[in-house]
């Protein structure tokens, strides 16, 4: 336990490494201790090294650091001892570990493991369609009391020909497979390393109901609030296993067992065991637990029908299938060592292909960072560049200087049946290197670049789009036009995006408008308060709710920098904001006279600040909102990527 000076016991940042390497259920089951120890205190951060990290997908509590102040050694071992007495749920466990390593309480939160799909996930299609119950009739050697007889599951299948069973199980404890034709063996097809615990999540989203013994399966149906059936018999207490809308069938209270020989006493009345291997077990029948073989296949049977007689599941309208048809593969090449404007437009076009129908592979360039993984949650990542492919996309923004050099030697031997190409950053040594020519389509957000690349590369298939952007969130939007003039700007790339006489430039604005307001997320750093300015810090609010609080988008650039897109711009016109920025590069092939301004001077920005009033914002406004839903279109990306799927 700490001791009184720890820093977890004040209100400072605190990096917490949390460890366990227990089974994947209690990977699970620790879950609900980091939900809950985030909320309790918001400061910390927290990061795990757990069996099964791919669980920890998408999940908001954590955060990404090194050197942190605290690591800890967790797992469920004090509150288990004490699971007779406490009245306390399993999923208490890890939550009551960390109360007694932090001399803090941390208030319960909800009992079920807490799983985060994201958006990906959420819109992916069910591995398995139709109708269908998960089952798992066997578990782990080391834990053989837990078992019941495989012939009462098949009984179980057999008795109930109206439902489809998807068999679950690791292929490596040997079970016995189920048959019939209402069975689709999945035993060991959920154990790919990256993808295996997301499909698991699939296939348990999507399903009706699961059925098997006190194990993983059972908490992954609480996490989904699925009906399940228990076979339990004794084991462990019922308190600290079952869930409220689970039927968990146990025998606790009912037998009187012996400890065994070595405490030399007569039967005893038995609530509950712990005892893992049936050798161990002293009240059998043959060689089945006696708790255990009490539970028959009526039971089980009436169990799952009785979600059906009480109306909490429907009766199944279809059998549920294999998917027949291959999903076509989509590979992307791209960053995802950060999270702005490039590496969530790639995100944007992953999602757009997975709902015309692609299963999705990611091929970093680097390493993914934290956010990016939450947005892609349960996409497979590889490195394997050169296996075959339906379609494959390189989103290349910086990679372009390195194509001359040994690293992209292998994209000699791509295997694509349709490759493609987003040069959405320079135009480096694509066009120069060999392999960097003959694929069916190279992708540019401006025709400035574009017009570089064909002076290269002439035979060259070309497509200018502005950028994947997911609209919807922008274009629910409704300015308020007929109030003071409001200049909203905001940027993901600190002081570089701003010219360095910017903060002459604002106090120039303010006395050519002295009642217009300006808002910046965030401001640059040199920019000195003025009365007029609001300044929000990076992410203060999110982009959309950020542009509501105003009715016109400024992007003044110094005047080095070139912005191909920019995103931000669609961003604003797609929430019916008119756009004043640069007369060059992304914003040039954006703005149009009907949607905004494009200045060649910051005396031209004086000029129509000057001028402008409610009825012009008004008029440009709704023309960019127009121009950004008709133009702007993500799915025009796809059309070209999809268009043989």
């Amino acid at each position: 336990m700490l001791d009184n000076k720890s820093p977890l016991l004040y209100n400072n940042p605190v990096k917490v490494l949390l460890k366990n390497h227990q089974a994947p259920g209690d990977t699970l089951m620790m879950t609900c201790a980091v939900r809950d120890l985030k909320k309790a205190y918001p400061h910390y951060q927290i990061k795990v090294d757990t069996t099964a990290p791919r669980i920890w997908d998408n999940n908001p509590y954590l955060s990404d650091f090194n050197d942190p102040d605290l690591v800890l050694n967790v797992g469920p071992k004090i509150a288990t001892q004490g699971s007779k007495t406490s009245g306390l749920h399993f999923a208490n466990a890890f939550r009551i570990c960390l109360e007694a390593n932090f001399g803090r309480t941390i208030p319960q939160g909800l009992i079920k493991p807490d799983i985060h799909l994201s958006e990906w996930e959420q819109n992916k299609p069910p591995i398995i369609e139709g109708d269908y119950w998960l089952i798992t009739a066997g578990g782990k050697p080391d834990f053989s009391a837990k078992i019941w007889p495989f012939e009462r599951w098949q009984e179980v299948v057999n008795r109930l020909p109206w439902i489809t069973f998807v068999q679950l199980g690791c292929a490596k404890h040997r079970h016995s497979h189920l048959g019939g034709k209402n069975v689709l063996d999945f035993i060991g097809k959920t154990e790919d390393p990256e993808t295996g615990f997301r499909d698991l999540f699939n296939l348990f989203l999507h399903c009706q109901g699961s059925a098997g013994l006190v194990s993983l399966q059972m908490h992954l149906a609480a996490a989904f609030d699925k009906p399940c059936v228990v076979v339990a018999g004794s084991r462990e207490p019922s308190q600290w296993e079952a869930y409220p809308s689970h039927r968990y069938l146990h025998n606790q209270g009912a037998l009187r067992c012996t400890l065994g020989a070595s405490f030399q006493q007569g039967p005893l009345l038995l609530d509950s065991c712990w005892r893992a291997k049936t050798g161990a077990c002293t009240n059998k029948v043959e060689s089945v637990p006696k708790c255990i073989d009490m539970i028959t296949v009526e039971d089980v049977v009436r169990s799952i029908e009785t979600y059906y007689e009480g109306g909490r599941l429907a009766h199944p309208e279809k059998k549920a299938t294999y998917i027949v048809k291959k999903r076509p593969v989509f590979r992307i090449i791209c960053n995802a060592h950060g999270f702005m404007g490039g590496e969530r437009s790639s995100v944007n076009i992953m999602m757009m292909m997975q709902k015309k129908g692609y299963d999705l592979e990611l091929v970093p360039t680097k390493g993914v960072s934290a956010e990016f993984k939450r947005a892609i949650g349960g996409v497979k990542v590889t490195n394997k560049v050169t296996s075959p492919c339906d379609v494959l996309f390189f989103y290349t923004n910086d990679t372009i200087w390195e194509f001359h050099t040994q690293t992209y030697n292998k994209f000699t031997e791509l295997k694509a049946e349709r490759k493609y190409m987003g040069l959405n950053f320079r135009i480096g040594k694509a066009g120069h290197v060999a392999w960097t020519k003959n694929w069916n389509g190279y992708f540019f957000l401006n025709t400035t670049l574009r017009d570089q690349f064909i002076k290269i590369y002439p035979e060259a298939i070309t497509h200018v789009l502005a950028p994947p952007v997911n609209l919807e969130p922008f274009l629910r939007i409704e300015p308020k036009y007929n109030k003071t003039l409001h200049l909203l700007r905001h940027s993901s790339q600190g002081d570089s995006k701003f010219p360095k006489d910017f903060g002459n430039i604002v106090e120039n604005i303010t006395k050519v408008h002295p009642s217009i307001k300006m808002s910046f997320m965030p401001a640059p750093s040199f920019l000195k308060d003025l009365p007029s300015v609001s300044k929000h810090r990076v992410n203060a609010l999110s982009v959309p709710e950020f542009l509501a609080e105003g009715n016109c988008f400024w992007y003044i650039l110094p005047t080095d920098y070139s912005d191909m897109g920019p995103r931000v711009i669609v961003e604003a016109m797609a929430a019916g904001l008119p756009v004043i920025a640069d007369n060059k590069d992304g914003a040039k092939d954006r703005i149009t006279p009907e949607t905004g301004w494009l200045c060649n001077t910051a005396e031209e920005y004086y000029d129509i600040v000057k001028g402008i009033n409610h009825l012009m914002l008004e008029d440009k406004g709704k023309a960019a909102k127009e121009r950004a839903r008709k133009e702007f279109d993500p799915n025009k990306w796809i059309d070209i990527l999809g268009e043989d799927s």
